[in-house]
This record gives structure tokens, sequence and C-alpha cells, in this order.
């Protein structure tokens, strides 16, 4: 397969912007159960089957109750287009991928988790790895709003284990490296922006008091407490929150608390991976963090 990168990233980088800030509005709900009752799925008959046609009908019902179905055509449609998105971002031509994915979700009148992995995907090798993180963000505040996404997507894992993935690919440059060129499917992919200009959009500024290192730099800016939003079950959880500021008040200062977060940082990652699967090792740690979040909010 040729690989012909497109060089777009400012135009990538601000569409991805745009359509995440679009996500779960009005404009572009998440399928949730509300929706659902909105929708009729039908039958492929023997006809539909003979014509090579494939998708769903889907109907919608409008304010006053009246039905308005879409034809079958617009529902393929989508999914031609996803196909033609996976296509574009192996050859390079990530703007391009990128639009025929939105395009897609812009037919279907709604995103859903499964589809959005594949944009963020191609954010991440397209060079815009905030972008990719800010999508993977959005995936995890929907997984954890609605049961719908919990029970019926489809998802090889939890988005929570993607933003782990993510940032543990961006600790170092062949990571990095290896981990994109998986993503883009291409054994001839390469970065279409340097290592450290993507590394340091996922940091951000950094105080000029204090250079941090650049492990927990990113977990700070991108996430971090990966084990404690694991077992509490969203990164705004008030436990997570406790500890997020004793790390950044307490341990970041030091020279030992610098170690045990760049340490934290090394191992965290796999081990929130597979906590879900272990309920009672999740609620094995859950214990001891719930007996240090009480001491010191008992010290404040």
């Amino acid at each position: 397969m040729v690989w012909t990168p497109d060089g777009k990233f400012e135009e990538l980088r601000n569409l991805i912007h745009a359509f995440v800030a679009e996500l779960d509005t009005p404009t572009m709900l998440y399928v949730n159960e509300g929706l659902l009752g909105r929708v009729e799925l039908k039958r492929i008959s023997d006809e539909d089957k003979a014509s090579g046609r494939t998708g769903i009908g889907v109907g919608w019902r409008t304010g006053g109750g009246e039905f308005v179905e879409s034809d079958r055509f617009e529902a393929s449609r989508s999914a031609e287009l996803r196909w033609e998105a996976t296509d574009l971002k192996r050859r390079g031509q990530f703007l391009a991928s990128a639009e025929k994915t939105i395009e897609s979700f812009r037919i279907d009148g709604h995103y859903d988790l499964g589809n959005l992995r594949n944009l963020w995907k191609t954010a991440l090798v397209g060079g815009d790895a905030a972008g990719a993180v800010a999508i993977i963000r959005k995936a995890i505040d929907t997984y954890e709003r609605y049961p719908i996404a919990r029970q019926f997507e489809q998802l090889p894992y939890p988005p929570h284990d993607d933003l782990g993935d993510v940032l543990e690919a961006m600790q170092a440059e062949q990571s990095c490296r290896d981990r994109l060129q998986a993503f883009a499917g291409n054994p001839e992919y390469v970065l279409p922006r340097t290592y450290s200009s993507m590394k340091a959009e996922l940091e951000g500024p950094r105080p000029q008091h204090r250079q941090p290192s650049s492990q927990s730099a990113v977990a700070k800016k991108s996430g971090g407490c990966y084990v404690a939003t694991a077992v509490y079950g969203s990164y705004e959880a008030p436990e997570v929150m406790v500890l997020r500021k004793f790390r950044d008040e307490r341990l970041q200062p030091t020279f030992l608390g610098r170690g045990f977060i760049a340490f934290y940082y090394a191992v965290s990652p796999s081990l929130a991976r597979h906590l879900p699967k272990h309920r009672l090792l999740s609620a094995w740690i859950r214990g001891r963090l719930d007996g240090l979040v009480q001491h010191l909010q008992s010290r404040t």
C-alpha cells in the first residue's frame, strides 16, 4: 500500500477540536436509551440481500410522534464511508479519513463509541495526540454516563484502557513510533510530526518554578491516577480529586515524592487495565485508598 502522508496537521487538529465540542450535544447525540426509543430496526428482506444491500433501516419519530423513515442507502452509506476512512488512514490521508468518519456520524445523526475509537486513532496517527486524548476523554465520559454503553457497545475493552494505552505509548519515542505504526496499519508509517512536539502538546506549559519529570507531567495533564480512576469509576470522583491534590501539593515538590510518582506512572497503567476483570483485587485496593482519602481529609 502506497504511503502518501498528507501533511495537513493544522486542518486535522481544527476539525477534531470542533467535532469533540459537538459530541453529546443536541446536534450530535449518543445512542442512549431515549434515542433508541425513537429508532426502529427492520429486518433485511430477501430482495435486499439479493441486491447486495447491507446495513439496517433506521427511522425517527418527530416531536409530534410522526415516524419518518430514512432510506437504506443512507444507512449503508455511513458504513461505506467508514471503510473508505480506514483505507485513507492506512495511506496517510489523515484529514480526508477524519472527514469521512465524521460525515458517517452526521449521516447516522448520532455517535457511538466503537466508531469513535477509529476517529481518535486517525487523530493520533495524524499527529494530533492532544485531539486523540480529548476524544478518548469524551468516550470515557459517555461510557460512564450511559448504562447502555457498557451493556451493548461491542468494545474490545473500556475506553479507560485506550487512555492508558495512548499515554503509556507517548512516554518514549520508540514506543510512540511502534504503537502509532500499529494504529496506522501500514508498515511504512512514519510520524507526521516530531515526537517532542506531540508530547509537548500533551504536557502543556510547565510552571517556571518547577520542572516535573516528563512522565508525571503527562499523567497530570492527560489523566493520571490510573488505579484510582479505575477503582472509583471516574476521573472526577471526589476521592480521585483528593488523591490528585495530594500528589500535586505534597508529593510533586519533593525529590522522593517525584520518584514515587515516576514509579507509579511506570506500573499503574498496566495494573489499571486489568482491574475491571478482578473485582476482589479492585475492592481491596479501593479499601486501602478509602483509608488514605479519609486520612488526608482529616488533616485539611
